[in-house]
């Protein structure tokens, strides 16, 4: 070898030297790649917990109006001061101020322009073990319309239930009704007759109601209820209920109500439960309509402190702006043919109503079953073994059964330290909402250290397909027994399976910044359903409901 050979090889190898990375150079890359990973993680979850925020059921809450908003709108603040007249005291039917609030009420409609009467009549209410009667007097009212297709029925009950002052239970929804029927009258006249009735003895089992119902003329001039119901002083005011054939009505509502709040679970769920509020008898007489509740801060539910100043302005206003817009619409309306058939409907903060026909429920059903084939094919292509799956699965049943006995475990020390336990009608405990979050809390934490665990053995695709089997099964099972409510679980799924179709087929083709975006992307479908679900499922059912919300929780976080 020459001088000038041995040169070039020695500068070769040296330049090949200093190419080859050092291991010190290498664990740099990797510490920048974990810190990344850390960075890209904090910031998913940050993302996560504004999206829970911003999906809650407190979002979206009209904010209360002042005295000084103008004549034609609804004012929160001007219902108050009628509130704080009807809810001095506790008026239970037959006491003296139950008399009292009947003649303010009667006096406000006089004023408003309106000829009120007292239907008096000898109502019953029978059960198995119970029976009821007493003598009622409901406040009815009538606004004649310019060209009436049929009336219009909105309705509240003015009694009180044994020492509860009543201030939400239902003087809300009775302030609300005379704050709505001032404003109508501001604008011009409209078309349909609406009829006001007050109903009495409510909480005796419905007997002003079913008085009504059976014995008044003008029932028979009704084509749709309006009904407006408390069990609590807060929260938004929920669409609890319809009747059947709810298509027109429901088509009515998403086009009228600027804070709409409905979920067609309710609607499913309300059919299989034993309550009953005022519109429950003009349902079974087959009367069409929408029945509005606001059902947080239960604690106050039929109790002493149902106080004016307990009530969230905020709800009363959330009642009121339902009754106007709604009431408004619908007066001007044709009302021959209320009836159409069921739909889907569910409600998101800032978006509104969203309205399907219930027939797309199957067809949703069968995409479900297309992208689960396709996602197992993209699998089976990449070599990801399918059996990794099914223990997927087991894993995340694992994870729900650790947070159902986390929250049984939870819900029986708590009473120690809390002797209101038991006592209380629309909560377990005067506060719960610091429990619910350390519910989702134990149910994140379990599911992250499971899937931190499993990640040693399965892949992503394995866990996350393995997470969708059970609420999979839950979506088509709903879809054919329960389809107003399916669609809280189809389109999580949806949504997750394209995400393991998507990682699995375009994983490592895609950019880090994609496929972070991606990841957030697919979340918002899942967090948009479960959120507000949980939250009411919470509300309605109380903390006894803990163990099994805990398990809903944990769905939601393996779908995620």
């Amino acid at each position: 070898m020459t001088d000038d050979e041995s040169t070039s090889a020695a500068s070769d190898e040296e330049v090949t030297i200093q190419d080859k990375p050092s291991p010190n150079h290498d664990l740099a890359m990797m510490n920048k790649g974990e810190s990344q990973n850390r960075w890209h993680g904090l910031i998913i979850l940050t993302l996560m917990f504004l999206m829970s925020c911003f999906f809650s059921t407190r979002t979206g809450q009209p904010s209360p109006a002042s005295a000084n908003a103008p004549e034609t709108e609804f004012s929160s603040a001007r219902a108050m001061s009628i509130l704080v007249e009807i809810a001095r005291q506790a008026h239970p039917p037959g006491s003296p101020e139950h008399e009292r609030v009947r003649g303010y009420l009667v006096d406000r409609l006089t004023t408003l322009g309106l000829d009120p009467e007292i239907q008096t009549s000898t109502s019953s209410f029978q059960r198995r073990t119970m029976a009821r009667t007493a003598t009622v007097r409901n406040v009815i009212a009538r606004l004649p319309g310019t060209a009436s297709t049929g009336a219009i029925l909105i309705t509240a009950h003015y009694d009180s239930r044994g020492l509860a002052v009543g201030a939400g239970d239902d003087g809300t929804g009775i302030v609300s009704i005379l704050e709505t029927l001032r404003a109508i009258q501001t604008g011009p006249p409209l078309r349909n007759d609406v009829i006001v009735l007050f109903t009495d003895a409510e909480e005796l089992g419905l007997l002003g109601a079913r008085a009504f119902v059976n014995e008044h003329p003008w029932m028979e001039d009704i084509q749709l209820v309006l009904s407006f119901e408390m069990r609590g002083g807060g929260g938004p005011v929920i669409m609890v209920e319809t009747a059947e054939d709810n298509g027109w009505i429901i088509d009515a509502l998403q086009a009228s109500d600027q804070y709409p709040f409905a979920n067609a679970m309710a609607y499913e769920v309300y059919q299989r439960m034993p309550n009953d509020t005022d519109f429950t008898p003009f349902k079974e007489a087959g009367k069409q309509g929408l029945n509005f509740a606001a059902i947080d801060k239960g604690h106050v539910y039929h109790q002493q402190y149902d106080t004016p100043e307990n009530l969230s302005e905020s709800t009363l206003q959330h009642h009121g702006l339902h009754a106007l817009h709604v009431l408004r619409y619908l007066g001007d309306q044709d009302l021959v043919n209320v009836n159409a058939p069921d739909v889907v409907y569910f409600s998101m903060p800032a978006l509104g109503l969203f309205v399907y026909q219930v027939t797309w429920v199957k067809w949703i059903s069968a995409g479900l079953i297309i992208l689960l084939i396709l996602a197992l094919l993209a699998m089976h292509r990449s070599s990801v073994r399918l059996s990794g799956a099914l223990i997927g699965a087991g894993i995340s049943i694992v994870g729900a059964s650790l947070s159902f006995g986390f929250a049984l475990l939870l819900l029986n020390w708590l009473p120690r330290f809390h002797p209101e336990a038991g006592s209380l009608q629309g909560s377990l405990y005067h506060r719960e909402g610091w429990y619910v979050i350390a519910l989702a809390a134990a149910a994140f934490t379990i599911v992250t250290g499971l899937h931190a665990l499993a990640r040693k053995w399965l892949s992503i695709q394995q866990l996350a397909l393995g997470a969708l089997i059970v609420p999979f099964v839950g979506a088509i099972l709903l879809g054919y027994t329960a389809p107003l409510a399916a669609m809280n679980l189809e389109w999580p799924v949806a949504a997750a399976l394209m995400s393991v179709f998507w990682v699995t087929v375009m994983g490592e083709r895609t950019t880090e910044m994609l496929g972070w975006s991606l990841a957030i992307l697919f979340t918002v479908p899942v967090l948009s359903f479960f959120v507000p679900v949980a939250e009411l499922l919470w509300i309605a059912m109380t903390f006894e409901f803990a163990p099994w919300l805990a398990v809903f929780i944990t769905i939601g976080l393996c779908e995620c």
